[in-house]
């Protein structure tokens, strides 16, 4: 019987150590993937923006139940994308409330997007340059 016991508050005390470390690696890996698709995202609106003369990411609109997310229209103002993120913060350069992409691929607005994780705080930083639209993950 004081064998169980034991056995018992040892895997209660490697429970109490393991769950927190797993939820906070869930929580930096969904941010690094938030954070590549973000890049591969304003890659695409430039995409759209060279193809179709000017694309719009949005960064005031996103699917209701996201704490945060943005949306990427076309020249026509029709919805391509919408991304919403949970648990995760988009921090614009200077407060910029939209990134449009116009047919020679340049943005109208760029510098260093942050994501930040709500939970461990580590955050991710997207370089959008405004000359030719260059998108680099740090």
């Amino acid at each position: 019987m004081i064998e169980l016991l034991i056995s018992m508050a040892i895997l209660a005390l490697l429970l109490a150590i393991l769950v927190p470390n797993f939820l906070n690696q869930k929580a930096n890996a969904d941010l690094k993937l938030a954070a590549q698709n973000f890049a591969e995202d304003l890659k695409y609106a430039r995409e759209i923006g060279i193809s179709t003369g000017s694309a719009v990411i949005d960064f005031t609109k996103y699917p209701a139940g996201s704490s945060s997310g943005y949306e990427i229209q076309n020249s026509e103002g029709a919805l391509l994308k919408a991304a919403g993120l949970q648990n995760i913060t988009i921090t614009t350069p200077s407060g910029i409330t939209s990134v449009t992409f116009n047919s020679k691929g340049s943005a109208d607005n760029g510098g260093d997007f942050t994501l930040t994780a709500s939970k461990t705080g580590k955050n991710y930083v997207i370089n959008l340059t405004l000359l030719g639209g260059r998108v680099k993950l740090r």
